[in-house]
C-alpha cells in the first residue's frame, strides 16, 4: 500500500485518501441504520419487510451511484467525477 501511495503524484493521493474518506462514512452510515432501525420500527410500527426494504435501498442506492460515476468517470477523466460521487454517497 505504502508503495502504491507513493507512487502516485500528491494530487491523485488527494482523491485516493477522500475515497478512502467515502468508503469509510458509507460504511459508517449503514452501521448507524442497522442501529438505529429497532428504534424506527418500534416509533412508526414498521414490520420487518419494510426494515429490511431500508437496508436494501440503501445499499441499491450505493450500488447505483457507484456504477454511475463508474461510467461517468470512463467518459470523460476528471476528478470533479470523484467529487461529486463523495458528495453523492454520503448523503
Amino acid at each position: 500500500m505504502k508503495a502504491f501511495l507513493s507512487s502516485l503524484s500528491r494530487s491523485k493521493r488527494y482523491v485516493v485518501a477522500e475515497l478512502f474518506l467515502v468508503y469509510f462514512a458509507q460504511g459508517l452510515s449503514s452501521i448507524m441504520l442497522g442501529s438505529v432501525l429497532p428504534d424506527l420500527r418500534a416509533a412508526y410500527a414498521l414490520d420487518y419487510q419494510i426494515g429490511g426494504t431500508l437496508l436494501s435501498a440503501q445499499s441499491i442506492g450505493y450500488l447505483g451511484i457507484g456504477l454511475l460515476s463508474g461510467l461517468a468517470a470512463n467518459a470523460r477523466t476528471s476528478s470533479c467525477i470523484m467529487y461529486s460521487r463523495s458528495a453523492l454517497s454520503c448523503c
